[in-house]
């Protein structure tokens, strides 16, 4: 029951992602690809963990400064920075981005992949609370940061002029995202929980508001392609 909790999260946000593709479906076959490519990430954050030492720092006995240093360096930096590295490879060598929306939708799928085996882990060790907090915040705030990176790391295929820009975006966004949600969860005091769920509304809201501007571009985008056309 804990796995199946666990990994129904991922499917659900999987075929949702999946459907709002409106221009061209995505092959299954690449996107199952880019799911199993999170596993990739979980191999590099694990690597950066052990390089950096992280393993051995116990939050529980931090102050909240060393929480917030922690949340963002010890964790954030190098989970992002790690799906980063996968997501930006594979869109390279991809083949078939023919919208904007590709490139966010690949993007989820290697943070979806990221988080199912993160959330199989947790939900073992955790028991079903956890797998139910995480299903409704944590794997949810996963594809929200992918959305971002997706969003600047097509940005920088498109504006060669501010590339670097982008791409520094594409990794920065959703590193303070990231950061942002495990401080105040770590922190546990009653303003911080507060605040994070202020901010889980902020995430929702942002992510949701850029899917559709993304689908307003490709919307437009395939329009004017068929009017030139004609």
């Amino acid at each position: 029951m804990l796995i199946l909790a666990a990994i129904f999260p991922i499917i659900l946000l999987a075929i949702i992602f999946y459907r709002l593709d409106k221009i061209e479906k995505e092959p299954k076959k690449e996107l199952v690809k880019a799911l199993f490519s999170g596993l990739g990430a979980v191999i590099l954050t694990l690597v950066f963990s052990f390089m950096l030492n992280i393993h051995k720092i116990d939050s529980e006995s931090l102050s909240s400064s060393g929480i917030i240093l922690y949340t963002f360096f010890g964790i954030a930096i190098i989970e992002e920075a790690s799906k980063w590295i996968i997501s930006y490879f594979l869109l390279k060598k991809n083949k078939h981005l023919d919208s904007l929306y590709d490139y966010m939708l690949y993007v989820i799928y290697v943070g979806l992949g990221f988080a199912l085996i993160e959330n199989i882990l947790y939900s073992l060790s955790g028991g079903m609370f956890v797998a139910i907090f995480r299903a409704i915040l944590t794997v949810p705030s996963h594809a929200f940061y992918a959305i971002f990176m997706g969003y600047y790391l097509e940005k920088a295929k498109e504006d060669s002029k501010h590339k670097k820009k982008y791409m520094l975006l594409s990794l920065v966004i959703p590193f303070v995202l990231h950061g942002i949600f495990d401080a105040l969860l770590l922190l546990g005091e009653v303003y911080a929980i507060l605040l994070f769920f202020v901010f889980i509304i902020f995430l929702y809201v942002k992510s949701i508001s850029l899917v559709k501007k993304i689908q307003r571009e490709d919307s437009k985008k395939t329009s004017d392609s068929n009017i030139n056309i004609g």
